[in-house]
C-alpha cells in the first residue's frame, strides 16, 4: 500500500501554506483522496510530482511554463510568421467568402421582397382598373337614366300643357 500524507505533511514538506498545495493539487489535477473527516490524503505519487514543481519554481520557472511543459507544450513555442501569415490570409479569405455568401443571400431576398411587392402592386392596379370600369358604367347608366327622366319629365309636362 502506498504512503499518505496529509495536506499540512505537504505542506511542511514542500514549506509552503497549505492553500498552497491544494492549489497546485487543482492546477496540475494531481490525485488526492478525502478521508471520513473530509481531509484530504494525498498519495506519494502526487506528492513527488509537487517535489518537482517546487523544484522548478524554485529554479526560477513559472508556473504557467510548468503547467505547459505538463501539457506537453513549450511556454513559449516559437511560431514562424510567415505561418501566423498564413493562417490570417486563409482566416481573411473566409471571411471575404462568408461575406459575399451572406451579401449574395440578401440580394436575393431583396429581389423575392421586390418581386412579391410587384406582383401585389400589379394586382392593386387590375383591381383599380376594374373599379374604374365599373364606375364609368354606373355614371353611363347614371346619365342615360337621368336623361329618359329628363325626357319623360318633359313629355309629361309638355303633356300637361296641351292638355285641356
Amino acid at each position: 500500500m502506498t504512503k499518505v500524507f496529509k495536506t499540512r505533511e505537504v505542506a511542511q514538506l514542500l514549506d509552503v501554506d497549505p492553500t498552497t498545495v491544494m492549489r497546485w493539487m487543482k492546477s496540475f489535477s494531481l490525485h488526492a483522496n478525502k478521508n471520513e473527516a473530509g481531509h484530504y490524503e494525498i498519495p506519494e505519487s502526487s506528492v513527488s510530482e509537487l517535489v518537482m514543481i517546487k523544484e522548478k519554481l524554485a529554479s526560477g520557472s513559472r508556473l504557467e511554463e510548468i503547467l505547459m511543459q505538463k501539457r506537453g507544450r513549450s511556454f513559449q513555442e516559437y511560431v514562424e510568421p510567415s505561418v501566423i501569415e498564413e493562417k490570417l490570409e486563409k482566416l481573411l479569405f473566409r471571411l471575404e467568402t462568408i461575406d459575399r455568401q451572406v451579401q449574395a443571400k440578401a440580394d436575393e431576398s431583396y429581389a423575392i421582397r421586390t418581386q412579391h411587392h410587384r406582383k401585389e402592386l400589379d394586382d392593386i392596379n387590375r383591381f383599380l382598373e376594374e373599379l374604374s370600369l365599373r364606375i364609368n358604367r354606373l355614371e353611363t347608366m347614371q346619365t342615360d337614366v337621368n336623361h329618359e327622366e329628363a325626357q319623360t319629365h318633359f313629355k309629361k309636362r309638355f303633356a300637361s300643357l296641351f292638355s285641356f
